[in-house]
Formats: structure tokens, sequence, C-alpha cells
């Protein structure tokens, strides 16, 4: 049976966005105005994504005087959203994109 715990993070990543945010954190600490930049929300929407996947551990964030710079959590987040990216690139490319019929 599923734990109010995995709920909650199952909900977390349900979350197209939020998985795209996760994705480009993969790549590096990212301030709140770049994640909008390369995902195209604004700071509110942003702003909001991360503090659920601060909540639920998946960032961490570090300030840097005026500036709040976003990481994957890299103990335990970084190595679930890789696994996931590859699984996803791997397996299910199929499901939205199958091979055409000759």
């Amino acid at each position: 049976m599923l734990s109010p715990a995995h709920r909650e993070l199952l909900k977390t990543l349900c979350n197209p966005q939020r998985f795209e945010i996760m994705l480009q954190l993969l790549k590096g600490p990212l301030n709140v105005s770049q994640i909008m930049g390369r995902s195209g929300l604004r700071q509110t929407a942003a702003s909001h994504h991360l503090r659920r996947l601060r909540q639920c551990n998946f960032v961490t964030v570090r300030e840097n005087g005026r500036e709040r710079l976003y990481s994957v959590n890299a103990s335990t987040a970084g190595h679930f959203f890789k696994l996931l990216d590859a699984h996803a690139k791997k397996y299910c490319r199929r499901l939205c994109c199958p091979p055409k019929q000759m």
C-alpha cells in the first residue's frame, strides 16, 4: 500500500513542468530567471514548482547574495531522475513515437 509520502512524491513527479525543471537542473544549478528562460514559465509558476520540488527534497537551494541557485539533490534525486530519463529515452519513446511501418 502506498504511504502518504509515496503519494506526495508521485503527485510531484506527475507534473510535466516540474519534471522539465528537474531535467534542466540535472545539467547544473540554475536561478529562477534561467529556469523561466529555458522553460517559458512565468516567475510565479516557476517559484511554485520549485517550492513543491523543495518540499519533496528533489532540489536544494543555495543563496549567492540576492540570487538563489537551485540544484538537484545529488544524494538521491539526481540518480533517480537520470534513471527515469534514460528509461524513457530507451523504452518509452516507442509508446509516443512508434517506428514507421514500411
